[in-house]
């Protein structure tokens, strides 16, 4: 198995026409290496991909296959004793089924294929081995390679003066790339609007390890004003796309606008089109009740000042208490408390229809925040709407995109939030696999 540790495998021509619809059939390979030795199988019963940004830092897949009872006890041997063993994929798109050559066809440029490279973190036998036959199906538990050597190290340790959160996000991307990624094995794509651009006096990044640098920065110091996540994406096989991508995607609608849209009416996406179905939806309300509460007051808190806003028009202004040791903002590797108050102050105004938030940055940024965020849920975002589909190409749902799923409708925008790739065997005889996925997605109506 030749592996170049690249995640994209080149591409192929796809035909599409009317009453033609292709079968996407792939074959797979996957190699083990543990301490005793390499390990090849292409008998893989399924692979699954979880892509969940807003509960996950980053990808997280299983994988089941056969292989010898003996190859089993190598593995869990080796992680037993903290040796993590690698497991390389190859996963090539096979040729397409013409049986049902009708119609006029036309052709489109699909993904040929997808590699990755992971760390077995687990395993587990699913079956006990029969009298002469020692072939077993093992079920895999896997995280990227590199995402785990992210998840062991503590290597991004800084302090920053007068900088902005995604100058010190670039700063992180620009570490982990020279010492973790090599060959650029890492990709970084911004799709974010309302840049934050305020400056932090200092500012001190030390988390748990590297992989949650990122969040951690989206979260205390908020490069954008919108909703934003950032999230390691290892499942793109999209030509300008490395093995692990960097992904920072703020879901307002005008940014989401300027994603590239899909329309699965068109011809070449009528796989998606006449496979996917709709599984539930759900409202998108504000549970918290944060957003609809009558006369509101909103008390906001800085390191500097505070202000109480009613019926969104600022009624005062004071000045903060200074306490001891602390006269400036100070960034940390951890939820940010407001250390510039004294408690009696910090919670004088807070009343049963008050809401209380303290701003990492300035007040005019957390109320435009504040404003941003329940003018989403209230207005922008009609529901969430659960997909799943069998047999389509795996390249074609990705966060960064946007989708028009009811072409019929033409005011309504999709926009996944998370994703699951799901390869599994066509049947118990053949070793090709199929794909389908589920998604969830945010529909917004422009």
């Amino acid at each position: 198995m030749t592996f170049d540790i690249s995640v994209y495998n080149g591409s192929k021509n796809v035909a599409f026409g009317e009453g033609f619809i292709p079968k996407f059939a792939y074959e797979c390979e996957i190699v083990v290496k543990t301490i005793s030795g390499e390990y090849t199988s292409k008998d893989v019963n399924n692979f699954f991909v979880f892509r969940a940004p807003f509960t996950k830092t980053g990808n997280f897949a299983t994988l089941t296959a056969i292989f010898d009872v003996d190859v089993y006890s190598f593995i869990d041997d080796d992680i037993r004793k903290n040796k993590f063993p690698i497991l390389n994929i190859k996963i090539n798109l096979a040729e397409n089924d013409f049986s049902l050559k009708k119609g006029p066809r036309t052709f489109s440029t699909r993904a040929g294929g997808i590699q990755n490279q992971y760390r077995i973190l687990h395993v587990q036998a699913r079956e006990n081995a029969d009298v002469g036959n020692n072939s077993i199906p093992i079920t895999f538990y896997l995280m990227n390679r590199i995402l785990y050597e992210l998840s062991q190290s503590k290597s991004y340790n800084k302090i920053f003066e007068n900088t902005t959160a995604s100058n010190v996000l670039d700063d992180y991307e620009t570490h982990i790339n020279s010492k973790f990624g090599g060959n650029n094995l890492f990709k970084f794509k911004k799709f974010t609007s309302d840049e934050n651009k305020f400056k932090f006096k200092q500012s001190l990044i030390k988390t748990e390890n590297d992989l949650l640098v990122p969040s951690w920065i989206v979260n205390n110091m908020k490069p954008s004003n919108g909703l934003t996540y950032y999230f390691f994406d290892d499942f793109i096989p999209l030509k300008d796309y490395g093995l692990v991508n960097g992904l920072m995607i703020t879901l307002s609608k005008d940014n989401i606008k300027k994603f590239e849209l899909i329309d699965i009416s068109e011809p070449e996406y009528q796989d998606v089109e006449l496979r996917l179905q709709l599984i539930k939806t759900e409202s998108m309300s504000d549970v918290s009740g944060l957003f609809n509460i009558e006369n509101a007051t909103l008390n906001i808190s800085t390191p500097r000042q505070k202000l109480t806003v009613r019926k969104g028009k600022s009624t005062k202004v004071q000045s903060a208490s200074q306490s001891s040791g602390v006269d400036d903002e100070i960034m940390y590797g951890r939820p940010v408390e407001n250390r510039a108050y004294n408690d009696k102050e910090s919670s004088s105004t807070i009343n049963s229809t008050g809401i209380s938030i303290y701003a990492c940055d300035s007040i005019d940024n957390a109320e435009k925040r504040f404003n941003n965020v329940g003018n989403l849920i209230k207005n922008d975002i009609e529901y969430i709407a659960t997909y799943e589909t069998k047999e389509i190409h795996f390249d074609i749902i990705q966060f960064f995109r946007a989708y028009n799923l009811a072409p019929e409708i033409k005011d309504y925008i999709y926009v996944p939030i998370s994703i699951a790739n799901i390869f599994s065997k066509y049947s118990k005889r053949e070793t090709t696999l199929c794909h389908g996925a589920k998604f969830q997605f945010l529909v917004y109506k422009v």
